[in-house]
């Protein structure tokens, strides 16, 4: 009964981390991080136009909202930190 029970866990768990994962890996999500890691950064926020505010609203939004998932406890938090670090190669430490 325990290994039942177990298995329902790890496949709760995965079933949330790819379901998260699908959310951040989007088309639109990865766009505006990219548009944020390289244009953006060396843009003062007054010239930004109207698509790259809402792109960078959408790409925030999703950080608050995957920021509130793992805070939960639901996920473990590497499998969807490393997907969010910049192409640059600038490591995430947790």
């Amino acid at each position: 009964m325990n290994e039942q029970v177990d298995e329902v866990r790890r496949s709760a768990a995965a079933q949330h981390i790819l379901t998260l994962l699908s959310f951040i890996e989007s088309d639109e999500i990865r766009a505006a991080l990219s548009l944020v890691f390289t244009t953006l950064h060396r843009k003062h926020f007054s010239h930004w136009t109207e698509e790259e505010q809402q792109a960078v609203s959408k790409l925030c939004s999703s950080f608050s909202t995957a920021g509130t998932i793992l805070q939960s406890g639901l996920v473990p938090l590497e499998p969807l930190i490393v997907g969010w670090e910049p192409a640059s190669g600038v490591a995430i430490k947790y």
